[in-house]
């Protein structure tokens, strides 16, 4: 555990300045605002910290990981009169390893040091979902840095990870907190998966709503660690069975996985013939969360699937009409697994 955050990927948090602005879905459930409406302090506000806080990196005499800016965002534009001393704190301080996280990362270039990249800042962006992943990402990829990472916390659908060039390490964490919302276990496994395959250190922080993190999804790399082998995912024997077809998978907010798998050109693709298949797998009706497409030509593109739909597609009509719509492939075989 962390020494003075309870953030387990760093040791401290340090906030030179506190106060911010949601600027997409991830920020709808801030602790931020939580915690500033509940000590009576307007969370939109942007204020510098006490001179004993903004300096207090100044005060750690030990080798430690520094997040940067948990209450608020380093690139937020309210803090730019304050940046540049914290850049000279952050450069006096070489023993310490800064971690600035943002979800601006349109503002980075214009807000740069000197001297920049600094050896003891890693630089990130959160994307929680494909939206933020596709903006953000590639902007962050354009900034040098001798870190570079992405936080998908919260995770809030399943994601493509187009590409992850340049990209040192992964943070995956569902929601905290009394209105949490849930992540499916199979997106994180997807998410581990796809940095496996790239050879990207993983580090699953936290399941939504207080879930026991699932044995096949354990694991807490550090970029700065020895590269180790990596291992496989713990799951079910069906599931490495069938990866040598394609597969169709459907995530429920019932916490299941549901497969469908073999090219069958002789069996059209209709809601009745999903549902009369699903229903002796005891199908009974879950909203459908996201589908992907596990297949030869997804490897192709350096990816574990193929996305069919994220949060658009609720209901067995809309997906069959989806796939076929696509031309993308009938279902022959079905299977199941729970991921809860």
């Amino acid at each position: 555990m962390s020494e003075n955050s309870k953030i387990e990927w760093t040791d401290h948090t340090w906030n030179p300045w506190q106060g911010c602005r949601k600027v997409s879905p991830g920020c709808q459930n801030c602790y931020m605002y939580r915690d500033k409406i509940r000590f009576g302090h307007n969370p939109l506000e942007v204020i510098r910290s006490k001179p004993a806080t903004f300096k207090k990196p100044l005060s750690w005499k030990e080798p430690a990981k520094v997040f940067v800016c948990s209450w608020s965002d380093f690139f937020i534009e309210d803090a730019d009169p304050w940046r540049d001393e914290v850049w000279r704190i952050i450069q006096k301080c070489s023993h310490l390893t800064f971690q600035i996280l943002t979800k601006r990362p349109e503002n980075i270039k214009g807000r740069l040091p000197a001297g920049w990249p600094f050896k003891n800042v890693w630089l990130g962006v959160t994307a929680e979902n494909q939206e933020q992943f596709e903006e953000r990402v590639p902007v962050l990829q354009e900034v040098p840095a001798v870190i570079k990472f992405i936080s998908v916390e919260p995770m809030l659908e399943n994601i493509y990870l187009d590409d992850l060039s340049g990209i040192d390490w992964v943070i995956c964490g569902g929601e905290s907190g009394a209105n949490a919302r849930s992540m499916h276990p199979g997106w994180a496994r997807d998410l581990k998966d796809q940095c496996e395959e790239e050879g990207i250190p993983f580090f699953m922080k936290q399941m939504s709503r207080g879930v026991a993190i699932p044995p096949y999804l354990q694991g807490k790399e550090f970029p700065d660690e020895i590269p180790k082998k990596p291992s496989r995912i713990i799951a079910p024997p069906t599931r490495q069975k069938m990866l040598h077809g394609e597969i169709l998978e459907i995530f429920c907010n019932d916490g299941q996985v549901y497969q469908l798998s073999e090219l069958a050109k002789t069996i059209p693709l209709t809601s009745s013939a999903l549902s009369s298949r699903l229903k002796n797998m005891g199908w009974e009706h879950p909203e459908i969360l996201s589908a992907k497409i596990l297949s030869e030509r997804a490897s192709q593109r350096k990816s574990n699937g193929v996305m069919v739909c994220n949060k658009d597609v609720t209901d067995l009509s809309q997906l069959s009409n989806r796939i076929r719509t696509e031309n993308l492939f009938k279902i022959k075989e079905f299977t199941k697994f729970d991921l809860m």
